[in-house]
């Protein structure tokens, strides 16, 4: 990168890193600017960022993977009646991000409103709008802001299956088209006040990699703002000085270090459980990359999950250090592949359970691919074969009880939401896992049903990744290319 930036200083460089405390070194190159289109990939980062996202929205991994993938709409003519799922499931996943301009007819509406506009009338999904900032224009992804209203010649960006859908927001005119129905008729007017600035419809850029940065001064407003709306009388919680995540002191790791036995003790419920398939031996994982988006401040005190790491003690006090400040992390030393372990932290109870890939740390050439995620895979079959005796479980989840207690709380209403918890027996507990996969093509070891799917092109179609049940890096290689 640097004898690039050496030789033209202008080159637009586009580096992926593994781990992201690299980013400095590059950060820390007098040549490296923002401003010419350089960015920096972590995969490492993305990778566990969204799969933290998926413990709070079940399949969002998969979600963003469809959206970065560029697939082609290839639906079968006969689909089995048990596969129905599938003709809805790949006609979302033929959906991209495009930008566009938006029509006069939509300078002063608030972000809500364009994008119920959108939707309704256009039959767009408007996801980000340009802003203009200190450091220049920026999207913004649903601007948090309530006083922010739409100006002329603003850009938005927009999920849509073609490019031609996304210029209907360019057309639209709220005279003309106010009783539109089927917006595939919708003709372009001659209205002067819907014209915007004189550029092609087909020559709005912008980069993909910055919809996935925050600017550090938008993220502390925006995170200062909403607790402003859910503590108003100045009870908040502790935050880190940016504001943008929950914080407490420094503790020991011997203070969150748990036995097999306290775990057992506590009887976790609604938690998040992690099981790191390393030894001691390996370098760092970066878990506060994973603990980092389950510890955001604009997310309710009562939303916290408590999250438990199991694995190996050595390894798990070598990645303390980054983990230390946030409130509620337990590590439990101890074997992901013991179920005394596994039923220890109450894993039938848990929200989620995240299987990191111990990656292949062999020397030796492994003959083929399925090898390397040998671990993962039969850890997740094991999962999925454990049965757990006498568990009842409430039929609302305690996290919506919270959520709606919480919202009468701010609304000063003395009437109960919820009288009581109604339980019923389950047969057989279905634990949500997210497993983290190498080859996406192993994909097809974890169902039966998709062993006719055996190639990386066609992997997302195999009923575990549409799921959101497991995640795998090939999905972010189209990252570079964006």
């Amino acid at each position: 990168v640097i004898a690039v930036k050496n030789y033209q200083e202008r080159v637009r460089c586009i580096v992926q890193l593994l781990m992201s405390q690299n980013k400095m070194l590059l950060m820390n190159c007098p040549q490296w600017k923002s401003e010419y289109g350089d960015a920096i990939i972590c995969i490492n980062e993305l990778k566990l960022g969204l799969m933290a996202q998926s413990c709070n929205a079940l399949g969002f991994s998969t979600l963003v993977g469809n959206i970065l993938g560029m697939r082609r709409n290839l639906i079968p003519e006969h689909i089995p009646e048990n596969e129905q799922w599938k003709v809805a499931y790949m006609l979302g996943a033929t959906y991209e991000i495009y930008s566009s301009y938006l029509s006069n007819s939509f300078v002063g509406m608030t972000f809500p409103q364009a994008v119920e506009l959108c939707f309704e009338k256009l039959r767009l999904m408007l996801i980000a709008v340009q802003i203009k900032t200190k450091n220049g224009k920026e999207f913004v992804i649903n601007p948090m802001n309530k006083k922010f209203k739409l100006n002329r010649n603003v850009i938005g960006l927009f999920l849509a299956q073609k490019l031609k859908y996304v210029e209907r927001a360019l057309r639209y005119c709220s005279s003309c088209h106010k009783d539109l129905i089927n917006p595939k008729i919708m003709v372009k007017c001659r209205c002067r006040k819907n014209q915007v600035k004189s550029v092609s419809e087909a020559d709005v850029d912008f980069n993909l990699l910055n919809i996935f940065e925050v600017g550090l001064e938008n993220e502390i407003k925006g995170a200062y703002s909403l607790t402003e709306d859910l503590f108003p009388n100045g009870e908040k919680p502790k935050f880190d000085q940016t504001g943008t995540f929950y914080w407490c002191e420094s503790r020991p790791f011997n203070v969150a270090k748990m036995t097999i036995e306290e775990a057992a003790a506590e009887k976790f419920k609604n938690h998040v459980v992690v099981l790191v398939l390393i030894s001691k031996y390996v370098s760092s994982l970066e878990l506060h990359k994973l603990v980092l988006p389950l510890r955001t401040s604009n997310t309710l005190p009562s939303m916290l999950k408590k999250i438990v790491i199991l694995g190996d003690g050595d390894f798990l006090q070598k990645e303390w250090g980054r983990l230390a400040n946030f409130p509620d992390v337990y590590n439990v030393p101890g074997s992901p592949f013991n179920r005394q372990d596994l039923r220890s932290i109450s894993i039938q109870t848990a929200d989620m359970c995240i299987l990191l890939s111990p990656g292949n740390n062999k020397s030796e050439n492994i003959e083929h691919q399925a090898l390397s995620d040998k671990e993962v895979i039969s850890l997740t079959l094991s999962l999925r074969a454990m049965k757990f005796d006498n568990l009842t479980k409430p039929l609302v989840s305690s996290s919506i009880a919270n959520l709606k207690i919480e919202s009468n709380l701010f609304q000063k209403s003395t009437m109960p939401i919820m009288k009581e918890n109604v339980f019923v027996e389950n047969d057989k507990v279905k634990i949500k896992t997210i497993s983290e996969l190498i080859h996406s093509a192993n994909a097809m070891f974890l169902d039966q049903d998709d062993m006719n799917i055996y190639d990386d092109e066609h992997f997302y179609l195999t009923q575990s990744y549409a799921c959101g049940s497991i995640f795998t890096v090939s999905v972010l290689d189209s990252l570079v290319s964006a």
